[in-house]
């Protein structure tokens, strides 16, 4: 028979037993709880009265840019399939971020700054109250939050942004239970979480003191605040060339600063249509444009004098909060944002009178720098054998450090960094 024909030429291709079958929950979980919802959306916006309302009051790129978003939240999507190249570019990405993250301790105070960005719906006065109260009493909070919020635990536990997503899911070479994993992404998810915990408590409590919401309504607009203001690994919260797989080597980290570029944008856009005031739209531009990355500077600075030991000045504190504030609108976009950094770096030389070095700052785009050392390390490494001296060890881990970040996932940058701080300290 015909079928008998077909099957004969048919080759078995052995595929990974584990993936097939979450690929079938999740189309599962896709089916009972999406589906209904995404079809009547995507009914709602394919109605033509629906498209020309939207498209006369806000143009046909924003009807194309919703109808994308409909669709990226289809079964079909779901179940996209990577070609090849796609899959080992995957695969690449998911040990190297993986490596970056784990035992990567910066990431808790550095994410944890997103608690202000509940300031955008919640008075200063109000905050620094209810702020406070939360710190004041850290396990009360956590505990009410978590347990309040069905939305905070799931996503202390699948992972907030698309990198700690990525670990979750694929997990790189050497994870071989969900308790590596949880490990793995432990410090990313928990510097999400402080953000989430802390600065949605505000946020729910003075919703429910001031505003007068019952304890319900108050957590479902903290939940949706949240999808708004902090970082996430939804496709539907990603710039479209944040999908593309080849392009998450060059914005791989820049999801939260695409985030508060996106909320700035989004304020201006609200502003012109009359749908918040002069007052909000100041207020908003003021928290990501000033506070957020003077905050992120400050605390970048901090840790280095700190726990890694480096020699940071009052001096370099504050230029590193300045350059911050800079750079920080084009830090979302690859390259450009490197040679923002290398613009302010010869500004701030002139204005200071300290001269401007010679490529005054590296090109830190993904695998960059790590292709960087890993010369120098091989160059170092053949003068040491060519005059017969003993080799350096950490010459030799960081002549290791792109092949086992990249094939295994291992962590070995963190540990060189880490090794070094301590070392400072003693």
């Amino acid at each position: 028979s015909a079928q008998k024909a077909r099957a004969e030429g048919n080759i078995p291709k052995p595929q990974n037993a584990y993936i097939v079958a979450n690929k079938h929950i999740d189309n599962a979980i896709h089916q009972k709880n999406l589906f209904d919802k995404w079809y009547e959306a995507r009914k709602v916006l394919g109605s033509r009265r629906v498209k020309v309302a939207i498209e006369d009051k806000y143009g046909a790129s924003i009807n194309q840019k919703l109808k994308e978003a409909i669709d990226d939240g289809s079964l079909n999507a779901n179940n996209q399939n990577l070609d090849s190249v796609s899959k080992v570019v995957m695969k690449v990405l998911s040990n190297w971020t993986g490596a970056k993250i784990l035992l990567n301790a910066s990431l808790v105070p550095k994410q944890a700054i997103g608690a202000f960005n509940y300031i955008e719906e919640v008075p200063a006065g109000y905050f620094a109250k209810y702020f406070i109260e939360a710190v004041a009493n850290p396990k009360k909070t956590i505990d009410y939050m978590f347990n309040k919020s069905a939305y905070v635990p799931a996503r202390f536990k699948q992972g907030a942004d698309d990198i700690a997503q990525n670990v979750m899911k694929n997990g790189g070479n050497i994870a071989k239970s969900r308790k590596f994993t949880d490990f793995m992404s432990f410090f990313i998810r928990t510097g999400d979480a402080a953000a989430v915990v802390f600065g949605g408590y505000t946020h729910v409590k003075y919703n429910m003191e001031v505003k007068g919401m019952s304890e319900s309504e108050a957590i479902k607009e903290f939940e949706k605040l949240t999808i708004r203001t902090q970082q996430a690994g939804f496709k539907t919260t990603l710039a479209g060339y944040q999908k593309i797989p080849a392009m998450k080597f060059f914005t791989a980290f820049k999801n939260a600063q695409t985030q508060m570029m996106r909320r700035v944008v989004n304020a201006m856009i609200q502003y012109n249509n009359g749908e918040i005031n002069k007052g909000q739209l100041t207020k908003t531009m003021g928290i990501y444009l000033v506070a957020q990355p003077a905050l992120f500077g400050l605390v970048s600075a901090l840790w280095r004098a700190i726990v890694l030991g480096k020699d940071e000045d009052e001096e370099s504190i504050i230029k590193a909060m300045l350059q911050n504030i800079f750079t920080n609108p084009l830090s979302p976009i690859p390259v450009v944002a490197d040679l923002s950094n290398n613009f302010f770096e010869v500004l701030y030389g002139h204005a200071t009178g300290n001269g401007v070095p010679f490529w005054a700052k590296q090109i830190s785009t993904p695998l960059m720098t790590d292709a960087q050392k890993l010369s120098f390390a091989i160059a170092d490494i053949t003068g040491s054998v060519l005059t017969g001296e003993d080799i350096d060890f950490e010459d030799m881990l960081t002549g290791m450090q792109m092949g086992l970040e990249i094939g295994l996932g291992l962590p070995v940058g963190n540990v060189i960094r880490t090794g070094q701080g301590i070392m400072r300290l003693e």
